[in-house]
């Protein structure tokens, strides 16, 4: 059973090995790059719904790969890993956008915890997504029919 796609971006080959068996016995659907230009590449080819990335990788960096995966799709989570952490790093990268901002040594037990929660966040906005009309804020609920004016104030209203 497919819990998601991934997208693992890391230059070091055997953080990549681990993360993508661990991901996968989890039940995750994986895919890998070696570098920042590679990984965001696949993201823009393959269907991804959680990213995970090197924060310090040769030829561009996690807060790179972050803006190019915010630029094509804003709504995909990205959680940078980093054997280099500090505050000030953590702070840029969530300010940036990033979900989340893990050290190295990677603790599996709470990878998952952390990949689990930015997952159920992107499915709940895109469920968001499918019943609130962008261009004027109304609320539609599926198979409900009301075309008064004052039918779709309680909707909103309900809905709110």
């Amino acid at each position: 059973m497919n819990r998601g796609n991934i997208l693992i971006i890391d230059d070091e080959e055997p953080q990549r090995t681990v993360l993508a068996g661990y991901l996968r016995k989890k039940g995750f659907e994986i895919a890998t790059a070696e570098s920042a230009d590679a990984g965001v590449a696949i993201f823009e080819s393959q269907s991804v719904d959680l990213v995970l990335t090197d924060y310090r990788m040769p030829g561009g960096t996690g807060l790179d790969v972050l803006h190019a995966v915010k630029k094509i799709n804003p709504s995909v989570p990205l959680i940078l890993i980093t054997a280099y952490g500090n505050i000030e790093g953590a702070v840029e990268a969530m300010r940036d956008g990033a979900f989340d901002y893990i050290s190295k040594p990677v603790k599996l037990n709470m990878l998952t915890e952390v990949v689990e929660k930015a997952l159920e966040q992107h499915q709940i906005y895109l469920e968001n997504q499918t019943i609130i009309d962008p261009d004027d804020g109304t609320f539609h609920l599926e198979g409900l029919v009301a075309d008064s004016s004052v039918m779709q104030t309680a909707l909103n209203v309900s809905a709110r």
